[in-house]
């Protein structure tokens, strides 16, 4: 049986750096996990493919269709790999508000990778 690792990047742009940085952090999880036995397969979510529909669930408090879809991924991953550009020495709003529309107990006991990508090295205080 094949456990997900979901990779979810919070980038506007494309290409993105964010989004490049966390399929490679996925890949490498995906190769470990097979180097000890464990067949797993990548799942790579672009949250700006779901903007739209992160606004509406923000606004009204329900998922529409294609994000109830996202969540349920989210959900059933047997881990997760998240990464965020960082914007004015945060995570992106796309990718704060993502993580708001979430119910924290979807997130418990669930191996992640937290990453960012910024331009210079005190962005890399964004993590803590």
């Amino acid at each position: 049986m094949s456990q997900d690792i979901v990779v979810s990047t919070g980038g506007l742009g494309t290409p993105s750096t964010s989004s490049l940085l966390a399929r490679q952090l996925g890949e490498s999880a995906v190769r470990e996990l097979a180097s000890r036995g464990v067949q797993a397969e990548l799942r790579v979510v672009e949250l700006r493919d779901y903007a739209n529909d992160i606004t509406s669930n923000l606004l009204t408090g329900h998922a529409p269709q294609r994000l109830a879809q996202v969540i349920e991924t989210v959900a059933d991953a047997a881990g997760l790999v998240v990464v965020s550009p960082v914007f004015t020495a945060s995570v992106s709003g796309l990718f704060k508000t993502f993580i708001d529309i979430l119910d924290p107990a979807l997130l418990e006991d669930k191996p992640m990778v937290l990453a960012a990508t910024g331009g210079s090295p005190r962005h890399s205080m964004v993590i803590d």
